[in-house]
Formats: C-alpha cells, sequence, structure tokens
C-alpha cells in the first residue's frame, strides 16, 4: 500500500511505516524532544543513589560513596607505610648507611671571623634539618 509518501509494510504481527519530508522531520523531532525530557526532568536523592549502584566500577568523579572509597584507601596506605617505615628490616637499613661518626661528630675548630661563623652555623643547622626531615620519612 501506498498514500502520499507512506509506505506500510505489513509482516506478521508488526507494521512499519516509512516517513519522508515533513512527517519524517515531525517524528525526529517528537523523539528528540522526548528523550531530551526524559534526561532532564528532576530526579531525586534515592534515584541518584541508585544510579550510582548501578554504576559500579565506572568512574564517578565526586560522587559520595568514591569519596568515601579514597578516603578509606588512603587510611588503609598510610597504616601499611607505618607498618613498613617501623618494621625490623627498615631500622636495619636505615643502621646500615648511618654513617659512624653521626652519632658522636667531633667538635670542630671555630673560625675567627664572626661572618664565617654565622655560615657555619647556618650550614650546621641546614643539615640537622634534613637529616631530622630524612628520618621523619
Amino acid at each position: 500500500m501506498e498514500e502520499l509518501g507512506q509506505e506500510v509494510e505489513d509482516s506478521g504481527d508488526e507494521s512499519v511505516e516509512e516517513l519522508e519530508g515533513e512527517e519524517l522531520l515531525m517524528s525526529l523531532e517528537q523523539v528528540s524532544r522526548s528523550v531530551y525530557c526524559e534526561l532532564m526532568k528532576m530526579r531525586g536523592k534515592e534515584a541518584w543513589e541508585q544510579g550510582e549502584k548501578e554504576l559500579r566500577g565506572v568512574h564517578t568523579g565526586r560522587a559520595a560513596r568514591t569519596e568515601r572509597d579514597h578516603r578509606q584507601k588512603a587510611r588503609q596506605d598510610e597504616t601499611e607505610k607505618a607498618a613498613i617505615r617501623d618494621s625490623d628490616e627498615a631500622r636495619r637499613f636505615r643502621a646500615f648507611f648511618k654513617p659512624e661518626d653521626a652519632i658522636s661528630s667531633p667538635s670542630l675548630p671555630q673560625p675567627r671571623a664572626p661572618s664565617a661563623q654565622a655560615h657555619l652555623a647556618a650550614v650546621t643547622a641546614c643539615q640537622e634539618s634534613d637529616t631530622a626531615f630524612i628520618r621523619s620519612q
């Protein structure tokens, strides 16, 4: 059957219409409007939580569950790192590389010029702060 730009094909229970021209454009606009309205309608908190559950394993950005998982993983990592830092192997490693004379360093002779004394004091303070920083790591 043909009727002014429409063809209707019957195949059993289904019928398919082929639209042309203005009817095709109107049909496409109607479908696109209905899909857009469905996507943009307001959703409640429960709908968002359900959506997050369905997206399990997919990057969800700043979602509450994702942030909670990141905080929990950071706590676990910090606990593991603290256990490793305090282990016997780590102590032996640090002791192996610690210089023997660092524990009892001989006193250095004091230079006579005040600017040289200030320079030496600054260098010593910098070395001590670096050592303290390394030990805290």
